[in-house]
């Protein structure tokens, strides 16, 4: 059970730090920007909910690391939450709730 969830939450940890380094990446060029941001961004949304929490640094310069890191470890939470919910969902029998 533990393996299974920690799993859920080290790819909820994982997945904004990818993100991070592709908009850093692509922030360097602009015509890939301008191909991929739509697609990209709806990407981001339904994998990493909580960069929304990053919306709060618009407009300011570079990265607040304090912010991101934040996004970051509610993200791990939310996978760790939803590793949770589908291993009760795969052995519900085994539990009384």
């Amino acid at each position: 059970m533990i393996r299974f969830i920690v799993s859920f939450s080290l790819v909820g940890l994982i997945i904004p730090i990818i993100f991070t380094m592709i908009w850093a990446l692509l922030e360097r060029s602009g015509s890939a920007y301008i191909s991929m941001g739509n697609m990209l961004e709806t990407a981001q949304i339904m994998l990493w909910p909580s960069s929304i929490f990053m919306a709060a640094t618009a407009g300011h310069e570079g990265i607040d690391y304090g912010m991101l890191a934040l996004s970051i470890i509610a993200n791990g939470f939310l996978y760790l939450v939803f590793g949770l919910l589908i291993w009760l969902g795969i052995y519900k029998h085994r539990f009384v709730l």
